[in-house]
């Protein structure tokens, strides 16, 4: 690959750059810089947990993004230059006072120079924690070669796991405190014996827990990895959730499912390979659907053409956008295995989403905006670049 040809990953750097950018200036309000000077970088001098966390991750993303996107550029066995890290750190810098300059200008945001260190510090986590995996990463899409092609689809399903695990365990800040642990777990098996289970988090859950299992099972070869891999998945998850503070427990209804996770994971490596990708497909579908249907509090509401993810508090952003991630590379794995164009089974998250969307305007309490079919479309070109690029390479 020549320094000047174009990859796939440089689109998941646009895409980035794209929702940085609209996070950023959406939700303005007024135009106002005539107090510019007087509020850049002087607006908060407080620091938010919240806030903090999210522009660290979003611009981690980012100088993530940037170092995989170098990485197939730089010459064979070379040592990374600092210059190049030092640059593309620099251009997240620069990134992030140009959007702090702009935010000056408007009156319902805030100019701050802790929102310029958190991002760089992002930037920098990312760039140097994506050069440090990326040799494995490498060596694992690497398998596809003249190989049984299970190294690619292994790394969709690790990064999929991966975005549930963090759907399911914000705020991610564990406490070491034993009584903290006490406190979560007699609370999880007080409601458990309570005898009340919500049925839209049962299927939801449940759902979630098949689809992790035949997930796995499509990308492991040896029939006890699945359900070694789903116990190890679930174990971390509740583990971090027993050490979150008080209050967020596991939830029953994820305790509960966990035995149908479980015997998925035994029984999908007897099936054939067709068979699991349908099991997945149909086990997420029900899950989304659980999740964007379930009726809330207040009435029913229009379709918003905003992407309103990024309007509200941060980590529940972050949330979100982990679970429509981990469902659209879930669909895209899938799909991967059932044949068929691997682009064209990433536009199917979407769509699915944009149906779901339209069902919500007919649900009390639900407000159906743009975000879940932009991060979906995102998530599934990242799976689709990924799986589909092995193709290409076993084709020349």
């Amino acid at each position: 690959m020549s320094g000047r040809a174009l990859h796939w990953l440089d689109g998941i750097v646009v895409v980035l750059l794209a929702g940085i950018g609209y996070a950023s200036l959406a939700r303005r309000g007024q135009i106002d810089c005539t107090g510019w000077t007087a509020s850049w970088l002087r607006e908060s001098l407080e620091i938010s947990g919240g806030d903090a966390l999210g522009n660290v991750f979003a611009y981690l993303l980012l100088g993530a993004a940037l170092a995989f996107a170098w990485s197939p550029r730089r010459p064979r066995h070379a040592a990374a230059p600092r210059a190049v890290g030092l640059a593309a750190i620099g251009g997240c810098l620069l990134l992030s006072l140009t959007m702090e300059s702009a935010q000056a200008c408007m009156t319902e945001r805030t100019s701050s120079v802790w929102d310029v260190l958190t991002n760089t510090l992002g930037a920098a986590l990312g760039w140097y924690g994506a050069l440090a995996v990326a040799p494995a990463w490498s060596a694992l899409l690497g398998r596809d070669r003249g190989g049984p092609g299970h190294g690619r689809p292994l790394a969709v399903v690790l990064l999929a796991a991966a975005a549930w695990a963090a759907s399911q365990t914000a705020p991610w800040v564990p406490s070491p405190s034993i009584a903290t642990v006490r406190t979560n777990l007699a609370a999880a098996l007080g409601a458990l014996d309570t005898g009340y289970l919500d049925p839209w988090l049962m299927a939801a859950h449940g759902g979630e827990w098949i689809a992790l299992a035949g997930a796995f099972a499509l990308a492991l070869n040896r029939p006890a990895s699945p359900f070694l891999a789903l116990t190890a998945l679930a174990g971390g998850a509740f583990a971090v959730r027993l050490l979150l503070p008080v209050g967020a427990v596991p939830a029953p209804e994820l305790l509960a499912t966990l035995p149908a996770g479980l015997l998925a994971a035994l029984l999908a490596p007897r099936t054939g390979r067709s068979t699991r990708a349908a099991l997945v497909l149909c086990a997420a579908a029900v899950a989304i659907a659980a999740a964007q249907l379930e009726p809330g509090n207040g009435p029913t509401l229009p379709f918003r053409w905003r992407a309103m993810l990024l309007h509200g508090a941060a980590i529940d952003g972050i949330e979100g956008a982990a679970y429509f991630g981990w469902f659209a590379m879930t669909v895209v794995v899938a799909g991967h295995a059932l044949g068929g164009r691997v682009a064209a089974w990433a536009l199917l998250p979407g769509a699915l989403l944009a149906l779901l969307a339209w069902a919500q305007t007919g649900v009390p309490g639900r407000a159906p905006e743009l975000s879940p079919m932009l991060i979906a479309l995102a998530c599934a070109a990242l799976a689709a670049g990924m799986l589909g690029d092995a193709r290409s390479r076993r084709g020349h």
